[in-house]
């Protein structure tokens, strides 16, 4: 069976092993003889916007929720695999895929939705104080993303009212954890 698919990706502004996995998949799709539509954004994008655009727009991108239903339904999209959509593309591309009847399937490379700084180590050991918040309220007391209490409290923001809002568990398909390990902390968050 050939799948018509959507491969989404918010890239970092260096190249990331997020990256590689992304051009590989998409390579590994099209030898396959699937139909692969890619949409990315990058955050070299970022020096463009307004802090408070881009604020907001990492709650809810409606450009990008409209750029991904215009894909989904010209392309006949049935499934749309997501790697990375913070901050740019935010999960409105999920409403978006959804809307227009495609699957959703997120990729969690990182541990974004469960830690504010995505990597669940801060002062040279492994740290889980946010894990099972709905409000990061550790990670922002600490700063640890970027070493800013206020971007922390933005990227806790986000995530948090996507909890809220029951984003993750409703708009979401299927996630793909890349170790045992990273399942095992998303099922505890």
């Amino acid at each position: 069976m050939r799948l018509r698919v959507l491969v989404g990706h918010n890239e970092y502004r260096t190249r990331s092993g997020e990256a590689a996995v992304v051009k590989q998949e998409v390579e590994l799709l099209n030898r396959a003889g699937h139909y692969v539509v890619e949409y990315y954004l990058s955050n070299d994008e970022l020096k463009l916007r307004n802090l408070p655009r881009a604020v907001l727009e990492s709650f809810w991108n409606g450009r990008a929720y409209a750029k991904v239903r215009q894909l989904v339904r010209r392309n006949g999209v049935q499934v749309c695999h997501f790697h990375n959509t913070f901050p740019l593309m935010s999960p409105s591309v999920y409403y978006a895929a959804r809307a227009e009847g495609a699957a959703v399937v997120q990729t969690l490379h990182n541990y974004r939705l469960v830690c504010p700084s995505a990597v669940m180590y801060r002062k040279g050991g492994p740290c889980s104080l946010c894990v099972g918040k709905t409000v990061a309220w550790p990670g922002i007391w600490r700063g640890c993303y970027r070493g800013s209490r206020l971007v922390t409290a933005w990227v806790a923001w986000v995530v948090g009212i996507h909890r809220k809002l029951g984003t993750y568990e409703r708009a979401v398909d299927i996630y793909v954890a890349l170790s045992e390990e990273s399942k095992k902390w998303y099922s505890a968050g």
